[in-house]
């Protein structure tokens, strides 16, 4: 068990350091991608982006630039490049959508353990909510404000 833990740490300081240094492309043009995303991927995005990050999401880019993503340059929502998902960080809160065809309680179970996967325990305030669009996929919502004092 240690060596696998060992290698699980040593991964994922080799992603950090790789990630130093990168800058998200922009473009006016840039919007979700179309492939389904696991709702346990989304969870980790948004644990990535929105809980690590800093108490005011000041390094959200951090977090984000890894997961390959484009910003759209005018309305700052970042989208990534193959997934059908986005992440907004605007007017103190963060937030993430993606699409998904599985049932609502499978969907907010698996964005549940993406999400403790990186922070072990969920702070109170993340709002997931859902509904069905036009194109027959349902989507979903978490997001979280910053907390007060952090504004």
């Amino acid at each position: 068990m240690r060596p696998i833990i060992l290698s699980l740490v040593t991964a994922c300081a080799f992603c950090a350091c790789a990630a130093q240094g990168q800058t998200v492309s922009k473009s006016p043009d840039a919007g979700p991608g179309q492939r389904l995303l696991s709702p346990y991927d989304a969870g980790v995005i948004f644990a990535d982006t929105c809980l690590i990050r800093g108490p005011n999401f000041e390094d959200a880019e951090e977090g984000v630039r890894v997961h390959n993503v484009t910003q759209n340059s005018e309305t700052g929502t970042y989208y990534h490049n193959a997934a059908n998902l986005s992440v907004k960080v605007a007017n103190g809160q963060c937030s993430l959508v993606f699409a998904a065809n599985k049932q609502v309680d499978d969907t907010v179970s698996q964005l549940a353990q993406g999400t403790v996967s990186m922070v072990y325990t969920v702070p109170a305030g993340v709002d997931v909510t859902s509904r069905v669009e036009a194109d027959g996929l349902r989507y979903f919502r978490i997001a979280i404000k910053a907390p007060v004092a952090a504004l």
